[in-house]
Protein backbone atom coordinates (compact mmCIF):
# COMPACT_ATOMS: atom_id res chain seq x y z
CA UNK A 1 0.00 0.00 0.00
CA UNK A 2 1.66 3.41 -1.30
CA UNK A 3 1.06 5.89 1.28
CA UNK A 4 1.33 9.73 0.29
CA UNK A 5 3.87 11.73 2.78
CA UNK A 6 3.36 15.14 3.65
CA UNK A 7 6.66 16.06 1.84
CA UNK A 8 5.66 14.61 -1.72
CA UNK A 9 7.03 11.37 -1.72
CA UNK A 10 5.32 7.99 -1.08
CA UNK A 11 6.06 5.42 1.26
CA UNK A 12 5.15 1.37 1.01
CA UNK A 13 3.64 0.47 4.55
CA UNK A 14 1.64 -2.56 4.67
CA UNK A 15 0.46 -2.48 8.21
CA UNK A 16 -0.63 1.78 7.52
CA UNK A 17 -4.10 1.97 9.16
CA UNK A 18 -6.25 5.20 8.61
CA UNK A 19 -5.12 8.64 9.85
CA UNK A 20 -7.56 9.44 12.20
CA UNK A 21 -7.08 6.30 14.36
CA UNK A 22 -3.01 7.80 14.91
CA UNK A 23 -2.06 4.06 15.62
CA UNK A 24 0.18 3.68 12.15
CA UNK A 25 3.79 2.28 12.54
CA UNK A 26 6.29 4.80 13.43
CA UNK A 27 4.06 8.00 13.67
CA UNK A 28 5.99 9.13 16.54
CA UNK A 29 9.38 8.48 15.19
CA UNK A 30 8.37 9.88 11.70
CA UNK A 31 5.12 12.25 11.88
CA UNK A 32 5.67 12.61 7.76
CA UNK A 33 3.85 9.09 8.40
CA UNK A 34 0.71 10.83 7.96
CA UNK A 35 -1.57 11.26 5.05
CA UNK A 36 -1.51 14.62 3.16
CA UNK A 37 -5.49 14.14 2.55
CA UNK A 38 -6.47 13.75 6.41
CA UNK A 39 -5.23 16.62 8.33
CA UNK A 40 -7.86 16.22 11.29
CA UNK A 41 -5.14 14.45 13.31
CA UNK A 42 -3.72 17.87 14.23
CA UNK A 43 -6.49 17.80 16.09
CA UNK A 44 -6.46 20.73 18.72
CA UNK A 45 -2.95 22.11 17.51
CA UNK A 46 -4.49 25.39 15.50
CA UNK A 47 -5.66 26.29 19.18
CA UNK A 48 -1.85 26.94 20.20
CA UNK A 49 -1.20 29.17 16.82
CA UNK A 50 -2.23 33.22 16.83
CA UNK A 51 -6.27 33.85 17.75
CA UNK A 52 -6.73 29.83 19.38
CA UNK A 53 -7.88 29.98 22.98
CA UNK A 54 -4.90 28.65 24.33
CA UNK A 55 -3.46 31.58 23.85
CA UNK A 56 -5.74 33.42 26.45
CA UNK A 57 -4.68 30.72 28.99
CA UNK A 58 -3.45 30.94 32.41
CA UNK A 59 -0.37 31.84 34.02
CA UNK A 60 2.14 31.50 30.78
CA UNK A 61 4.97 32.02 33.05
CA UNK A 62 5.18 28.93 35.17
CA UNK A 63 6.67 25.35 33.32
CA UNK A 64 4.97 22.55 32.28
CA UNK A 65 6.00 20.70 34.76
CA UNK A 66 5.66 22.65 37.66
CA UNK A 67 1.73 22.82 36.74
CA UNK A 68 1.54 19.19 36.25
CA UNK A 69 3.48 18.88 39.97
CA UNK A 70 1.25 21.70 41.77
CA UNK A 71 -1.89 19.69 40.57
CA UNK A 72 -0.88 16.37 41.79
CA UNK A 73 0.12 17.76 45.46
CA UNK A 74 -3.37 19.87 45.38
CA UNK A 75 -4.82 16.43 44.33
CA UNK A 76 -7.84 14.54 46.62
CA UNK A 77 -6.42 11.02 45.26
CA UNK A 78 -4.04 8.82 46.91
CA UNK A 79 -0.23 9.39 46.41
CA UNK A 80 0.51 6.32 44.48
CA UNK A 81 -2.22 7.20 42.23
CA UNK A 82 -1.13 10.83 41.76
CA UNK A 83 2.31 9.40 41.30
CA UNK A 84 1.34 6.77 37.99
CA UNK A 85 -0.77 9.77 36.84
CA UNK A 86 1.78 12.15 37.02
CA UNK A 87 4.62 9.88 35.21
CA UNK A 88 1.95 9.19 32.42
CA UNK A 89 1.47 12.60 32.02
CA UNK A 90 4.96 13.98 31.69
CA UNK A 91 5.91 10.34 29.83
CA UNK A 92 4.12 11.85 26.94
CA UNK A 93 5.52 15.22 26.86
CA UNK A 94 9.10 15.87 25.13
CA UNK A 95 11.84 17.55 28.27
CA UNK A 96 11.71 20.08 25.78
CA UNK A 97 8.03 21.31 26.38
CA UNK A 98 8.35 19.91 30.33
CA UNK A 99 10.61 23.20 31.13
CA UNK A 100 9.18 25.86 28.67
CA UNK A 101 6.86 28.08 30.18
CA UNK A 102 3.49 28.80 28.08
CA UNK A 103 4.91 32.12 26.62
CA UNK A 104 8.37 30.14 25.74
CA UNK A 105 5.82 27.77 24.03
CA UNK A 106 3.90 29.82 21.81
CA UNK A 107 7.52 32.02 20.69
CA UNK A 108 8.49 28.24 19.45
CA UNK A 109 5.29 28.40 17.52
CA UNK A 110 5.40 31.63 16.47
CA UNK A 111 8.78 31.03 15.20
CA UNK A 112 7.98 28.03 13.44
CA UNK A 113 5.57 29.97 11.72
CA UNK A 114 7.73 32.91 10.38
CA UNK A 115 10.05 29.57 9.49
CA UNK A 116 7.27 28.11 7.15
CA UNK A 117 6.87 31.33 5.40
CA UNK A 118 3.40 32.31 7.14
CA UNK A 119 2.41 35.17 8.96
CA UNK A 120 0.26 35.67 11.43
CA UNK A 121 -2.47 37.28 9.17
CA UNK A 122 -2.84 33.99 7.16
CA UNK A 123 -4.25 32.15 10.31
CA UNK A 124 -5.90 35.67 12.11
CA UNK A 125 -7.80 35.67 8.45
CA UNK A 126 -8.94 31.99 8.48
CA UNK A 127 -10.15 31.57 11.62
CA UNK A 128 -12.14 34.72 11.17
CA UNK A 129 -13.61 32.98 8.22
CA UNK A 130 -14.47 30.10 10.30
CA UNK A 131 -16.01 32.12 13.28
CA UNK A 132 -18.18 33.58 10.46
CA UNK A 133 -19.26 30.76 8.34
CA UNK A 134 -23.02 30.71 8.32
CA UNK A 135 -23.26 27.16 6.97
CA UNK A 136 -21.32 23.97 8.92
CA UNK A 137 -19.93 22.71 5.84
CA UNK A 138 -17.98 26.33 4.96
CA UNK A 139 -16.88 25.84 8.29
CA UNK A 140 -15.44 22.48 8.04
CA UNK A 141 -14.00 23.32 4.81
CA UNK A 142 -12.43 26.42 6.75
CA UNK A 143 -11.30 24.18 9.51
CA UNK A 144 -9.69 21.84 7.34
CA UNK A 145 -7.79 24.84 5.20
CA UNK A 146 -6.86 25.96 8.48
CA UNK A 147 -5.24 22.67 9.54
CA UNK A 148 -3.58 22.30 5.86
CA UNK A 149 -2.05 25.52 6.03
CA UNK A 150 -0.02 24.98 9.30
CA UNK A 151 0.78 21.38 8.84
CA UNK A 152 4.57 22.54 8.30
CA UNK A 153 4.36 24.65 11.79
CA UNK A 154 3.81 21.16 12.66
CA UNK A 155 6.14 19.37 11.18
CA UNK A 156 8.57 21.83 12.42
CA UNK A 157 8.18 21.72 15.78
CA UNK A 158 8.21 17.89 15.62
CA UNK A 159 11.36 18.43 14.17
CA UNK A 160 12.43 20.44 16.77
CA UNK A 161 11.81 17.80 19.29
CA UNK A 162 8.23 18.62 20.46
CA UNK A 163 5.98 15.37 20.61
CA UNK A 164 2.67 15.03 18.88
CA UNK A 165 1.06 14.95 22.68
CA UNK A 166 2.85 18.31 23.34
CA UNK A 167 1.48 20.05 19.85
CA UNK A 168 -2.18 19.01 20.19
CA UNK A 169 -2.57 18.96 24.13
Amino acid sequence: MAILLLDGTTTDLIDAVPTSDLTIAGFNSNPKLMSIADPSYLVNFPQNLPGGYKRDHRDKTRTLRADIEDFAKASDFPIEKIALDNFAHTSLHSQKRLEQSLNQFFTSIDEAIVKNGLKETDILNLRKEINEATFMATSRAKTQELRTLVKPVYLTLRDEGFTHYDLIQ
